[in-house]
């Protein structure tokens, strides 16, 4: 799960810009201190969190209404840009739609199901 907001804890002059860490990694091997030789990313699917109140004096990040949640299978991430860092919300939501919270379980159901049809 990777999360990002519109609204920060500090003072801000603008709404930030939402963006996601998706850099890919190099993995410990558990041979000594060894990694493996290329990055990678380890999930299978990413859900990204994203506190959609703009709102400063509404916005409650335990009020599950203020999120928009994107789940998207890491090989889509692999072919959008395989050694990409971050990604920001608009390229997000050209590769996938969001969803609510109460969505978040069929959505993840119905890609896992797609990927088993491959």
């Amino acid at each position: 799960m990777k999360s990002s907001a519109y609204v920060q804890s500090w003072e801000q002059i603008k709404e930030s810009t939402p963006s996601f860490g998706i850099a890919p990694k190099y993995a410990w091997t558990g041979k000594g201190n060894e990694y493996e030789q290329e990055k990678r990313r380890f999930a299978h699917y990413y859900i990204f969190c994203l506190l959609a109140e703009k709102n400063r004096e509404e916005v409650d990040p335990l009020n599950i209404n203020h999120w928009e949640f994107y789940i998207l299978p890491t090989e889509i991430l692999n072919q959008y840009n395989k050694a990409q860092k971050k990604i920001s919300l608009g390229p997000l939501q050209r590769l996938c739609k969001g969803v609510t919270y109460h969505e978040i379980k069929p959505q993840l159901d119905k890609l896992i199901g797609e990927s088993y049809q491959r």
